[in-house]
């Protein structure tokens, strides 16, 4: 009996440390990032939606500079170190399904420039700026347009 006087008062205790943590643990809980979406639909050059495409996420292009201002940026980007990769590398990459269609998710606010296809690629090339907002859900379709054929380098 004597047992049954400590343990009802101790249990009472416990619950109400129990209530009071759990109550600040949910306080305490970090808020999730902001975050949006973008979905679209990539067609070619034919206008009928393109499946197998790379559709790419990158930070926003650096605003056009002079010709000390290009060299600057072409370093930092990686072009003219040897060995070294050309451009940024995107922050998410994703490959449209056969009805063109493709999903980008958890992508923090802010701006960028979205990319489908390649500038090698015979199918085409589109990119375009998007900026994202808190709870944004973006329907973004890309038209790819012909690939610009690099100039062959002066001899």
């Amino acid at each position: 009996m004597r047992l049954l006087k400590w343990v009802a008062p101790l249990a009472a205790v416990a619950l109400l440390i129990g209530w009071s943590g759990a109550s600040l643990r949910a306080e305490d809980a970090p808020a999730k990032p902001a975050v949006g979406k973008i979905t679209g639909t990539v067609t070619g050059i034919d206008k009928k939606p393109a499946g197998n495409v790379t559709v790419s996420l990158f930070p926003p292009a650096p605003a056009k500079a002079g010709k000390a201002g290009k060299a600057k940026a072409a370093v930092k980007a990686g072009k003219g170190e040897k060995g070294a990769k050309k451009g940024p590398e995107p922050i998410m990459t994703t490959t449209t399904a056969a009805d063109g269609t493709y999903t980008l998710s958890d992508i923090a606010v802010g701006d960028y420039e979205i990319q489908a296809g390649s500038r090698k690629d015979a199918a085409g090339y589109v990119h375009q700026a998007v900026s994202i907002k808190e709870g944004d859900a973006l329907n973004v379709p890309l038209q790819l347009v012909e690939a610009k054929a690099k100039k062959p380098a002066a001899n």
